[in-house]
């Protein structure tokens, strides 16, 4: 789907990324799409995300970025399912997560903002990572904090 159709949608609020952003979504079409407003003031961020997100995009487990608007701050992308908890954390979550951290080296993605709320739970059981406006493609010294999100995957406890 282009941007302009993107924008075209009827989009509803579904929350906020703290301070940074709105997160809405829209249905079309039995398709889920995830709208990501940036706050002004959060430039960097919107560029971080961007370049990360692109960087990603032969991998399941990240979103598809479909668009995105310079002028208004706006990524549009794939709905990436659930939050992650115990009772629905995938049998092979440990090979998931080494593959996540695994495409996360090879890109030279320095992953940020390790929390549970940024790991979901997609419709055929693929864990996806979210959420890369405090990731920069950068220096490999910093590589060794990827291991964050599988450690707070081994001990994701909620529900």
């Amino acid at each position: 789907m282009k941007r302009e159709d993107l924008e075209r949608l009827q989009w509803t609020i579904i929350g906020s990324n703290g301070q940074t952003s709105n997160i809405y979504k829209s249905v079309h079409r039995g398709k889920i799409y995830i709208k990501k407003e940036i706050h002004k003031e959060y430039m960097q961020e919107y560029i971080n995300e961007i370049n990360c997100l692109k960087a990603l995009q032969d991998s399941p487990h990240f979103p598809t970025l479909y668009g995105y608007n310079d002028d208004k701050l706006i990524i549009y992308m794939s709905f990436c399912g659930d939050q992650m908890y115990l009772r629905n954390k995938p049998a092979n979550w440990k090979n998931q997560i080494q593959t996540i951290i695994n495409v996360i080296n090879e890109k030279n993605i320095v992953y940020s903002d390790v929390k549970q709320e940024h790991l979901r739970i997609y419709n055929d059981n693929t864990i996806r990572l979210i959420d890369f406006g405090r990731s920069t493609i950068g220096p490999q010294e910093r590589k060794q904090d990827i291991h964050k999100i599988y450690n707070l995957a081994e001990n994701v406890k909620y529900i």
